[in-house]
């Protein structure tokens, strides 16, 4: 859309937006500040980073990034920009599944312990939540970014 039709739509000259980045954190690392679901509420997309392969490894999962578009049903949704995996568009990730940072933090903890997959707290955890868990599912960041346009004039 070039920029005079882009005045006409919305009824702003585009030299008077200013893009503000928000950081969003998930419901249990906000501390009083925006939530994914707030920000979902607001209807802000998300992009944040996932990672998988943490059920047999605790240093080499695989990150990438993802846009999270709705949260519905105790599920995040997101969706998948992963090359090689287009047939999976969307990713539903529950919200009570630990995120990365609390799996980094578990691992780390006893690293022993997290190998021992009958006793490993991590693995027990997440199997209480999602019993077909396995090194192809998704587990969230902590925090991720979101973006709103302001009219810088308002200000």
């Amino acid at each position: 859309m070039d920029c005079q039709n882009y005045s006409k739509k919305y009824n702003v000259d585009p030299k008077d937006l200013e893009i503000e980045k928000i950081q969003v954190f998930h419901s249990r690392f906000a501390n009083g500040q925006m939530t994914f679901q707030d920000a979902l509420g607001q209807n802000m997309l998300i992009v944040v980073p996932i990672y998988n392969n943490t059920f047999s490894s605790i240093t080499e999962n695989s990150p990438h990034v993802a846009t999270m578009f709705k949260f519905e049903q105790n599920q995040f949704k997101l969706k998948n920009s992963y090359f090689d995996q287009k047939r999976r568009k969307v990713i539903s990730i529950d919200e009570k599944l630990p995120v990365y940072k609390e799996f980094q933090d578990l691992a780390k903890m006893n690293p022993r312990q997290y190998r021992d997959i009958p006793h490993a707290n991590y693995l027990q955890h997440v199997h209480q939540i999602d019993p077909n868990f396995n090194n192809q599912n998704y587990i969230l960041s902590h925090t991720g970014l979101s973006v709103k346009f302001k009219n810088k004039r308002k200000f």
